[in-house]
C-alpha cells in the first residue's frame, strides 16, 4: 500500500502533511501491537525495521533534496538514528534465530 505509493511517486515536492500522516500510521501500528500483547522489545524491533523500510522508499524516489524527510526521517523521529542499514540486518538475524518470539 503506502510504501509502494511512496516509492513510485515522482520527484515533485512531498506533500507537507505526508510525513506527519506516516508518523501517525506508525504509532497506530505500534499501539495495535501493544494491545495484542507483544513485548516492548519486539515492538521496538518491528518499528525500527518498518521505519527504515519506509524511509528508504521515500528517499529513494528523488525527493531527498526537495523535502524535509531527509532532515528528519522516521528513523530519526522514533529512534534518534540517521542510518539503519546494518542494524536492520542484525534485527532480521534475530527474527530468524527466534521466530516464535517475533511471530
Amino acid at each position: 500500500g503506502m510504501v509502494m505509493r511512496l516509492s513510485t511517486m515522482n520527484s515533485q515536492t512531498m506533500p507537507e502533511h505526508l510525513f506527519a500522516q506516516v508518523v501517525t500510521d506508525v504509532q497506530a501500528v505500534e499501539q495495535l501491537l501493544q494491545e495484542q500483547g507483544y513485548e516492548p522489545g519486539v515492538i521496538i524491533s518491528f518499528r525500527y525495521i518498518l521505519c527504515t523500510f519506509i524511509d528508504e522508499a521515500a528517499l529513494g524516489n528523488g525527493w531527498s533534496n526537495k523535502n524535509e524527510w531527509i532532515k528528519q526521517s522516521l528513523l530519526v523521529h522514533f529512534h534518534n538514528e540517521a542510518w539503519g542499514g546494518e542494524k536492520v540486518f542484525i534485527l532480521l538475524e534475530r527474527l530468524i534465530r527466534e521466530p516464535k518470539r517475533y511471530q
